[in-house]
C-alpha cells in the first residue's frame, strides 16, 4: 500500500504541475471581474456598496475582491501568480488542518482538489467557494491545532474564521455546526454524573466562544454598514432580493412547491459528480472509527472530518444552485477523506479488499483529468508552446473595452445593461 501511495503522490503531483501550467495564460472570467469591478469602484472611486451601486453579494466578497485588487493592481497576470500562491496556500492549509489525524491524506486531498479546480478552466477562478475555502480551512486547523488546554482561543478562533466565509456567503453558517456537533459528543462521553454536569457546562462555554467568534465578522460588517450609510439598501436586498433569489433554480427559473423540492433533491443526489470518491471515502472513515488502535482524539478529528464534508454536501441546496463552484468545500474535504482511506489500516485478509480502496482513490483520480490534457502535452512537446489565453465572452469583453477606451470622455459614466454577459468585465479592462 505504501508504494501505491508514493507512485499516486508522483503522479498526482506532476499532473497537477502540468495542469497548472497549461493554465499560465488564463484571463479571469465571468464571477471574478464582477468582484474586482466593484472593489476597484470601492478602492478608486470610494464608492459605497449598496448604496452607491447596486449589487447582491455580502460585504465579505467584496473585501476579498479589495485584498486581491490591492495586491494584483487588477493585473491579469499578477491575478494568475497570486491564483497560483493560493492554491498552494490551500494544499497546505489542507495538511495543517490534517495533521494530527493524517498529513499525506490531508495534502493528497489538497493536491485532486487543486487538479479539479485548474481542470475547470478560467470559469472556476477565484470563486466565492475558493475563497471561502480558504477560512473555513483555518477554522478547522485553528481547532485541530489549538491545545485544547486553551479552550477560549480554540473555539473563539475557529468561530471567527468560520464567521468570516458567512460573511461571503450566508449560507457558509453550515460550518460550525460540524464543531458544535464534536463538542456535544465531547460532553455526552462521560458517565459518572458528576462529570456530566462538568462536560455540560463546558458545552456551555465551548457553544458561547465558538458564537461569539462566529459573529465577531458579521457584527464588524452590521457596524462598517452603519457607518457608511448602507445598512437601510443592504437590508432590503437581504429582505427582498435574496427571497426571490431563493426560489432559483441554477437555470435561473423561478420554482416553488413540490417541484422546488424535487428539482433539489435531483440535483442534490448528483453530488456535483464526485459520487465516484463516496465509497473510498466512507470506507476509510470506517475504518478509522472502528480500529482499536486510533486513539479517542484521532477519531474525534476523523468525524469531525466526515461531518464537516456532509454539512458543505448540502451548502449548494440553500441557494437551489448546484453549480460547480458551489461544491468546491464538499469537494476538498470529500478527496481528503477519500485519500484517508488509503492511510489507514485494515483489518482484512482479503487481498482483493486491501486493494480496493487504492483502485477506487486511484480510478477517481483520474476522472479530474482535463480532457484536453494529451492535447496540451503534444502542443508543449512538439511546437514549444503553451495553450492560448482563453477569449473572454468570445471576444465581446476586448470590443467592449476598446469602444470604452475610445469613445469615453473625463466625467462620463457608463451603466452596463448585463451582469455575466461580459459589459462589467469590460468596464474593469477599460479602467486597469
Amino acid at each position: 500500500m505504501k508504494i501505491h501511495r508514493y507512485l499516486l503522490s508522483a503522479f498526482l503531483l506532476g499532473l497537477l504541475a502540468l495542469t497548472a501550467l497549461f493554465a499560465l495564460n488564463w484571463r479571469y472570467y465571468h464571477d471574478l471581474p464582477i468582484f474586482l469591478y466593484a472593489s476597484l469602484l470601492i478602492d478608486k472611486f470610494h464608492a459605497v456598496p449598496y448604496r452607491d451601486l447596486y449589487e447582491v453579494n455580502l460585504p465579505g466578497t467584496y473585501a476579498a475582491a479589495w485584498i486581491i485588487g490591492f495586491l494584483t493592481g487588477y493585473a491579469e497576470s499578477a491575478v494568475r501568480i497570486l491564483d497560483y500562491i493560493l492554491v498552494a496556500v490551500l494544499i497546505g492549509l489542507g495538511g495543517l488542518w490534517m495533521r494530527k489525524l493524517n498529513l499525506w491524506a490531508g495534502v493528497m486531498g489538497g493536491v485532486a482538489w487543486g487538479l479539479m479546480y485548474f481542470g475547470q478552466g478560467p470559469t472556476a477562478m477565484m470563486q466565492r467557494e475558493y475563497l471561502m475555502l480558504i477560512a473555513v480551512l483555518c477554522g478547522l486547523a485553528a481547532y485541530t491545532n489549538i491545545p485544547a488546554g486553551r479552550p477560549f482561543w480554540r473555539l473563539f478562533l475557529t468561530g471567527l474564521f468560520l464567521g468570516m466565509a458567512a460573511t461571503i456567503k450566508p449560507q457558509g453558517f453550515i460550518g460550525i455546526l460540524p464543531v458544535a456537533l464534536i463538542e456535544w459528543q465531547a460532553s455526552r462521553s462521560e458517565s459518572d454524573p458528576a462529570q456530566k454536569k462538568i462536560r455540560a457546562a463546558a458545552f456551555g462555554r465551548a457553544l458561547l466562544w465558538l458564537g461569539i467568534g462566529f459573529l465577531a465578522p458579521a457584527a464588524g460588517v452590521f457596524l462598517y454598514l452603519v457607518a457608511v450609510g448602507a445598512l437601510p439598501q443592504f437590508l432590503e436586498i437581504i429582505f427582498r432580493y435574496l427571497p426571490l433569489f431563493a426560489q432559483m433554480n441554477m437555470y435561473h427559473q423561478a420554482v416553488s412547491g413540490v417541484r422546488r423540492w424535487y428539482s433539489l433533491i435531483l440535483d442534490f443526489v448528483k453530488l456535483g459528480g464526485y459520487g465516484i470518491w463516496i465509497a473510498p471515502a466512507l470506507w476509510g472513515a470506517h475504518h478509522l472509527l472502528h480500529s482499536p488502535d486510533v486513539a479517542p482524539e484521532k477519531k474525534r478529528h476523523g468525524m469531525l472530518l466526515l461531518w464537516s464534508a456532509v454539512a458543505f454536501s448540502i451548502y449548494p441546496a440553500f441557494s437551489g444552485q448546484f453549480f460547480p463552484q458551489h461544491w468546491f468545500l464538499f469537494a476538498f474535504l470529500l478527496f481528503q477523506a477519500a485519500f484517508l482511506s488509503l492511510a489507514v489500516k485494515a483489518d482484512s485478509r482479503s487481498t482483493l479488499l486491501r486493494l480496493a480502496p487504492a483502485v477506487l482513490v486511484t480510478v477517481a483520480s483520474l476522472t479530474l483529468v482535463r480532457p484536453d490534457t494529451l492535447d496540451n502535452l503534444w502542443l508543449l512537446a512538439v511546437k514549444h508552446e503553451l495553450p492560448a489565453a482563453n477569449n473572454p465572452k468570445e471576444g465581446r469583453v476586448d470590443e467592449i473595452a476598446a469602444y470604452l477606451e475610445t469613445h469615453l470622455r473625463p466625467g462620463d459614466t457608463v451603466q452596463p445593461v448585463d451582469w455575466v454577459g461580459g459589459a462589467v468585465h469590460a468596464m474593469l479592462k477599460a479602467r486597469v
